[in-house]
């Protein structure tokens, strides 16, 4: 009873949150400072970015669990990519300035775009490449969007869903 005890609360809540702190850390912590400081642009769209992306994230995950029914829960998971999308829309918008390759290498893909060029640079690490391929790009576009996006959305959804489970119906009662 006790091993299976720890190994609810671990999976659930330590493992759970290990891998979110780990996509924060890659995805909104990573190389942020240094990039928000390359100008007044830089700043307001990471800014506007980070609020309008966490800020419906973490508010529909507790609505979602705590005041709808458990049927209405998937309009939870439709309003969060709505609302991120609308924040990186926002996001450009309020650093238009800057264009959108700039913006999105920058602010939209910060942290996880260099991360994501060392691994896809691990493959050509014997040779000398001029060229990149064009799966390199579909790699780290979609890396930077699971990492800073679809990972902490779901795995926010998943705490409070874990949560809103053991408060409702406690483990081992």
């Amino acid at each position: 009873m006790f091993f299976d005890l720890v190994d609810h609360y671990i999976t659930d809540y330590c493992i759970v949150s290990i891998a979110l702190l780990e996509c924060i850390a890659v995805g909104w912590v990573f190389e942020a400072h240094e990039t928000a400081s390359r100008s007044e642009a830089h700043e307001r769209g990471m800014k506007v970015l980070g609020f309008l992306y966490w800020f419906p994230v973490i508010i529909i995950s507790i609505y979602c669990h705590f005041g709808v029914d458990e049927d209405d829960q998937i309009w939870g998971v439709v309003a969060m990519a709505a609302s991120s999308l609308m924040a990186a829309l926002i996001s450009f918008i309020s650093a238009r300035e800057l264009g959108f390759g700039s913006w999105y290498h920058e602010i939209f893909a910060c942290g996880t775009n260099k991360v994501a060029m060392g691994i896809t640079s691990i493959s050509y690490a014997d040779s000398d490449i001029e060229d990149r391929s064009w799966w390199m790009l579909m790699f780290e576009g979609w890396f930077g969007v699971g990492v800073k996006f679809i990972n902490p959305a779901l795995l926010t959804y998943l705490l409070i869903d874990n949560l809103q489970a053991d408060l409702f119906e406690p483990y081992a009662d």
